[in-house]
């Protein structure tokens, strides 16, 4: 009667440890408040039925990030939110090849850590974008926040649970795609340009964007 209640309780997973929680959360029936899984496990875990694994009913909202899906992470959504940082795969700063040692096999694993421990230092938001696919998000399909006015886009980590109602409504699980840069606070803002051309034959060449703020910090990004 004194205790604390089920819908208090909130568990943090990484890896293996993630599926922990889910097997924790199925023995409460699935009230525990918050289960956040950080790139649970993809190795024995892949084939396994929901109640062998992690799964969105081991609690009330169940948030994941994935950032190793091609390596030690699991891919496929999992919770009523599935993070999906650079697509999910490889992470910007984590090295590319064998010979930097241990660190090219834990590097995009461990960066779901990461990304959930900026969020509790709140110096940015990272916003990210519902949407079915990393490369829709990449042409821009994905980038319009309407649908959760007056808020943006479900930010990722701690404060993810500010979307939990319209999540939970949906029935059915998001995948949220967005980039980071490669150390922290991870913060990338995203720019939308439309760009329409009239010339009637087909033409090569690139189109170079600068962006100077009022410091005269600049970035420029060329496409072709």
């Amino acid at each position: 009667v004194h205790g604390a209640s089920l819908d208090s309780m909130y568990m943090i997973g990484v890896s293996l440890g993630a599926h922990v929680a889910g097997f924790v959360g199925q023995k409460y029936n699935g009230k525990l408040g918050r289960i956040t899984g950080l790139d649970p496990a993809g190795p024995s875990f892949t084939h396994e039925p929901p109640d062998g694994r992690l799964d969105r009913s081991d609690a009330q909202f169940v948030d994941v990030i994935h950032s190793d899906t091609d390596a030690l992470g699991f891919k496929k959504p999992l919770g009523t939110i599935d993070f999906y940082p650079n697509g999910g795969t490889d992470q910007p700063g984590c090295p590319n090849t064998v010979f930097s040692g241990i660190q090219f096999f834990k590097c995009d694993h461990q960066r779901a850590v990461f990304l959930f421990l900026a969020s509790l230092k709140r110096k940015c938001d990272i916003i990210t974008y519902p949407c079915e696919s990393y490369s829709d998000y990449k042409r821009g399909k994905c980038v319009d926040c309407d649908a959760f006015q007056p808020m943006s886009c479900p930010v990722l980590g701690y404060h993810a649970d500010r979307w939990k109602k319209w999540l939970i409504a949906k029935n059915s699980p998001t995948r949220a795609y967005f980039d980071t840069s490669d150390q922290d606070p991870f913060c990338m803002y995203n720019y939308l340009l439309d760009i329409t051309t009239w010339n009637k034959s087909n033409r090569r060449g690139f189109i170079k964007v600068k962006i100077t703020d009022h410091a005269g910090n600049t970035v420029e990004s060329e496409m072709n």
